[in-house]
């Protein structure tokens, strides 16, 4: 994949110091491309084609639906429910159709296409697309801009989940001692960051403890939605 950099995003992005830049990051790609789907863009021909084979996963269905303009989202909806029907209807058909030991696999077949169906949606299409050029980005400003390398040792880190995009980015940007030192820097950030919220969270449970007079310390307030984003990302 040719990589996009968007560094002015990703700059800005860190001078807002989130739990994770780029949950931030996926968060603001999600708020465009909802408004994007919600405009005139959704009803290109191009556009119509491409939502009759693909839709959007339930998590997204329900995100276009809280959006504000619904014309063009409705007439969306109708072709592709359309269209989607006549897959499933086939399909439906098919097993109907088998006996025995054949009734089984068609039955795990048919659950199959419909786990497919619900997976394929064109905003995470675009919204991943985004991502790895967001972590491309981050990548490619340490290798290049030497006072990124303090920025980013002193931000608050990054989730768990995004760890799966950060790790495999580096080699394909950085070689030789700068992939070392990559490394080196991540691995301190990962573990400060993960120890100041482990820290908290022990910190928010003194108000429950009868036996102490400790109080939770307002930076701990928060402890356990920053402990479930931190381990599971931008849900």
């Amino acid at each position: 994949m040719k990589y996009e950099l968007q560094t002015i995003p990703v700059l800005d992005a860190y001078q807002a110091r989130p739990h994770c830049v780029l949950c931030y990051l996926e968060r603001q790609s999600e708020e465009r491309n909802t408004t994007f789907f919600l405009g005139n863009s959704i009803m290109a021909p191009e556009m119509r084609v491409r939502l009759n084979e693909h839709g959007f996963c339930p998590r997204h269905l329900y995100k276009l639906l809280d959006g504000e303009g619904k014309l063009g989202y409705s007439l969306a909806l109708a072709t592709h429910l359309d269209s989607v029907n006549k897959r499933v209807a086939s399909q439906l058909a098919a097993v109907s159709r088998s006996r025995g030991r054949a009734l089984a696999r068609s039955a795990a077949e048919f659950c199959r296409r419909l786990a497919d169906q619900e997976r394929d949606c064109l905003m995470c299409e675009r919204i991943r697309t985004n991502l790895l050029n967001f972590t491309y980005t981050v990548v490619r400003l340490y290798a290049d801009e030497p006072e990124f390398k303090e920025t980013l040792r002193q931000s608050t880190g990054f989730c768990f989940h995004h760890l799966q995009d950060l790790v495999p980015m580096a080699p394909e940007v950085l070689r030789g001692t700068q992939l070392d030192e990559w490394f080196t820097d991540l691995i301190a950030l990962h573990e400060r960051s993960t120890a100041t919220v482990i820290d908290d969270l022990e910190a928010f449970t003194w108000q429950f403890d009868y036996q102490t007079e400790l109080t939770t310390p307002e930076h701990a307030r928060d402890a356990v939605p920053r402990a479930v984003a931190k381990l599971a990302g931008n849900r």
